[in-house]
């Protein structure tokens, strides 16, 4: 089903707040905006966590990988979205393959374009977003 398909087939629904009402592009903007502070947040925990790392010895990054992981995931979101908001007409449809061009991730490129995943299954302790292993 085509994006014009699904909007046309969603009913209008009545809000309690209508004058809150805002356009597509605008609501998608204000996602980028919390996606960049999350994004922010994120770099704040990573650099914490690679302080403790290396005020206990641990050798061990993973936990300083993952938390790079989001980071990364998160600000990839913002590019997207804020991307995806040009890429809105007239009909209300939009363009994920063309938002997510120069995505610096590959398989968050593949999720946000629904592309089937690559043959390694990610897993929660698996960097290879990251560092393109």
């Amino acid at each position: 089903m085509t994006c014009s398909r699904a909007l046309a087939r969603t009913p209008k629904v009545s809000h309690p707040h209508e004058e809150f009402r805002v356009s597509v592009s605008e609501g998608l903007m204000r996602a980028v905006d919390e996606a960049r502070f999350l994004s922010l947040e994120a770099e704040r925990l990573d650099a914490a966590i690679g302080a403790a790392l290396a005020h206990t010895g641990r050798t061990d990054g993973l936990p300083f990988q993952n938390a790079d992981l989001i980071r990364q995931g998160l600000d990839g979101l913002a590019q997207y979205l804020e991307a995806l908001t040009g890429t809105i007409d007239e009909q209300g449809t939009c363009c994920p393959m063309a938002a997510s061009t120069g995505l610096l991730m590959a398989e968050q490129t593949k999720r946000l374009r629904k592309a089937p995943p690559s043959e390694q299954n990610y897993t929660a302790n698996d960097c290879s977003e990251v560092w393109g292993d």
